[in-house]
């Protein structure tokens, strides 16, 4: 067995993953949706329980309803896949952490070679991610104020909550992000 740098976890589908040092071939579909579908966004701290995978699905029905390029809606869908790994942390305290946002990065980047992702993650995507935070946030029953969020124009209001509308249920979520991942060629 090839030696790898620094510790491992062991992923729901058995394989190992190196933080310290990741590779392409470490990353799995079926560790993203397991992994995801179970890790709750806010720390927890929302009105019920609301999954960084359903957060990456409504992101991608934003870039699909704005009619953004498919680049943007593959990583629309995977912007958060390196959470699998890192675990989801809240932006107040990941900005805490520059060496997590390092991390990150690397992790992102190669998942992108992996899943044949264009690299760097495009522009787009941040800014529906930030319009995704603000409506769940504001659907999840948080006091927003201070935040530094964007307020969506009456326009984009309309179309988070055509792509809320879509966000698949708890139980659902797993099956809907393997069906996105295979209508995208996301492989």
């Amino acid at each position: 067995m090839e030696q790898r740098s620094g510790d491992f976890i062991t992923t729901f589908t058995g394989n190992r993953f190196y933080a310290a040092d990741p590779r392409s071939e470490d990353f799995f579909i079926e560790d993203m949706a397991h992994a995801l579908s179970l890790q709750c966004r806010y720390g927890g701290h929302c009105s019920k329980f609301y999954s960084v995978l359903q957060h990456q699905i409504f992101t991608y029905y934003i870039a699909k309803f704005l009619g953004l390029s498919e680049e943007c809606q593959e990583w629309a869908l995977m912007h958060d896949t390196s959470e699998t790994y890192l675990v989801d942390l809240p932006s107040p305290i990941k900005r805490m952490f520059p060496e997590y946002k390092r991390v990150e990065g690397v992790v992102l980047h190669a998942i992108a070679k992996r899943y044949g992702l264009v690299w760097p993650m495009p522009h787009h995507v941040h800014h529906i991610d930030l319009l995704a935070r603000t409506h769940e946030a504001l659907t999840l029953g948080f006091d927003i104020t201070g935040w530094n969020m964007p307020t969506p124009t009456d326009i984009e209001e309309k179309m988070l909550s055509a792509s809320w509308s879509m966000v698949p249920d708890r139980d659902d979520t797993k099956e809907r992000f393997l069906e996105l991942v295979d209508e995208l060629n996301i492989s």
